[in-house]
């Protein structure tokens, strides 16, 4: 509740050139919706993939600032696409795909735990996985190209540490700058047994470049240290 009322209170407060901010500059949350709006203006009929859509959280959020977007999600778990499914049954504009965005088209055995958002590749460094299960995987490239997709305007990666993979899968959308704005979860910290890293991504990003950070801190303060981030295309 306090998220939205911030959220709703900056943009009101921007008409004056003000903006609320946390007291503890550490866990300052910068919301890139902000930058979005203004990146792509009045145009509100764009093409969103949400990459690790759990239970629509994200679906919910596009929605509120472009509300005739079409929006393509990738959830390999189950039962949060079920939730998706009975919260949006009747939206022809979203799609919901069972499967995991990868490098290959195969399958993958993917832990759960206790919090779905938490559901990973990887093994987290201090919980139990209640069970694992294969889900099928999918190149990014093969589902735009099958489907005839000319252009992805947010490509929204939040998939627990499996951030390369996600990209690499996208490598060839990505060198013809089809997608105009990536925006990703980046696990700098000791949560998961992979850790991100900046270099292993912007390898297939050559064409884009960072352009927005949401929070500050530092791995000496929070070991489990993590970031939202943002690329978009040059020029």
């Amino acid at each position: 509740m306090k998220t939205i009322l911030k959220f709703y209170l900056n943009i009101f407060l921007r008409f004056f050139d003000l903006e609320l901010n946390s007291r503890d500059r550490q866990k300052i949350s910068y919301s890139f919706d902000f930058d979005f709006v203004e990146y792509f203006g009045a145009h509100n009929n764009i093409t969103i993939f949400d990459i690790g859509a759990n239970k629509g959280q994200s679906i919910n959020r596009f929605r509120s600032i472009f509300k005739n977007s079409i929006i393509h999600c990738f959830e390999p778990d189950t039962n949060c696409c079920e939730i998706i499914q009975k919260n949006h049954k009747d939206d022809k504009d979203i799609f919901i795909n069972q499967v995991a965005a990868s490098n290959l088209n195969e399958k993958k055995k993917l832990n759960y735990y206790y919090h779905s958002t938490d559901n990973s590749f990887f093994k987290k460094n201090n919980d139990k996985i209640i069970k694992s299960d294969q889900v099928e995987t999918i190149k990014l490239d093969d589902y735009i190209k099958d489907r005839n997709i000319e252009r992805v305007h947010i490509l929204k990666i939040d998939t627990q540490s499996f951030n390369k993979e996600v990209i690499e899968g996208a490598k060839k959308a990505l060198i013809e700058k089809k997608i105009d704005i990536i925006e990703i979860e980046m696990n700098l910290g000791e949560y998961y047994e992979k850790k991100n890293n900046f270099i292993e991504i912007e390898s297939f990003l050559q064409n884009y470049k960072l352009s927005g950070l949401n929070k500050g801190g530092s791995l000496i303060n929070d070991k489990n240290f993590y970031l939202d981030v943002y690329y978009t295309k040059k020029n």
